[in-house]
């Protein structure tokens, strides 16, 4: 349970009974979850079939599901870091059904992907407050908005690569296109497509180097002029080092947008110049 400053609360209990039937190389599984929020009961199918392909590494998972989810305000926070305290919260209910294939390739390299049709009500969108005078916030503010009810297509991948004992490669993406918004004109605050990217080094046991790379998509928003535009695309390298001095010492450093590119995640709070940070940790235990 959940309360924000004008003292709603939300709550969720959910009961997950299901039947599993393990044959032929294959998992069935069949249940409804019964689910109880503050205002409503509802009953909700899960089917799942997992099949390993014959004479392949391949896995093949369908899943039919729904998962709620109870905002709050940190929740939101992580999400939006610059949102105002919101003035109703509500669950996020996602009705997912999707296909997703995992393929071991080998011992170095295993991938996956997935396309899934998702059903939200009340997914949170984050639009800009206009018309308000800004000397009553610490600058620009978005505000939480649950849309009553949208329709997605979202296609998944994840991918990992181990190139020797030392040396790691993970990538991960994500694109989602909104087929269908009931109320709102666009998906405030949301990014079309989204990739990820690690490379982690181990050359020894007292060094660790990482690497990073994300690469996205403008999110939509309005201006002061209610006009819909969209913000740039961004490519954004980051990299850190953590070196272990002495039994206890260890020093570390990272570097972040190292391309040295200016980028909006979030409209009007652009990202400038090159971060670095470095320290050292004292660890007291052995």
């Amino acid at each position: 349970t959940y309360s924000n400053y004008t003292n709603q609360s939300n709550s969720i209990f959910i009961i997950q009974p299901s039947i599993e039937l393990n044959k032929w190389n294959s998992s069935i599984k069949v249940g409804v979850n019964p689910s109880f929020t503050t205002k409503e009961f509802s009953l909700y199918p899960v089917i799942q079939y997992v099949k390993k392909l014959i004479d392949t590494n391949y896995l093949l998972v369908a899943n039919w599901q729904t998962i709620l989810t109870n905002n709050n305000y940190a929740s939101l926070s992580l999400m939006n870091p610059w949102i105002a305290v919101p003035t109703t919260l509500k669950i996020t209910t996602q009705e997912k059904k999707e296909f997703t294939l995992f393929i071991n390739a080998s011992k170095n390299l295993q991938y996956n992907f997935g396309l899934s049709l998702n059903d939200y009500r009340n997914i949170p969108f984050f639009n800009r407050i206009n018309n308000v005078n800004k000397s009553q916030f610490f600058g620009l503010q978005f505000q939480p908005i649950f849309e009553y009810r949208a329709i997605t297509l979202e296609f998944v991948a994840a991918l990992r690569y181990q190139l020797s004992d030392q040396l790691f490669v993970k990538t991960n993406a994500k694109y989602i296109q909104f087929n269908s918004i009931k109320e709102n004109t666009n998906a405030w605050g949301i990014l079309p497509l989204n990739l990820n990217g690690e490379l982690s080094w181990y050359p020894n046991k007292k060094w660790s180097i990482d690497g990073g790379m994300q690469y996205w998509s403008g999110a939509s928003f309005e201006n002061e002029a209610g006009k819909v535009y969209d913000l740039n695309k961004a490519l954004v390298l980051n990299a850190s080092f953590n070196y272990k001095l002495t039994k206890h010492l260890k020093a570390w450093a990272k570097g972040e947008n190292l391309l040295d590119k200016k980028y909006q995640r979030w409209a009007e709070y652009p990202s400038l110049g090159v971060q670095l940070i470095a320290g050292i940790v004292y660890s007291f235990h052995k």
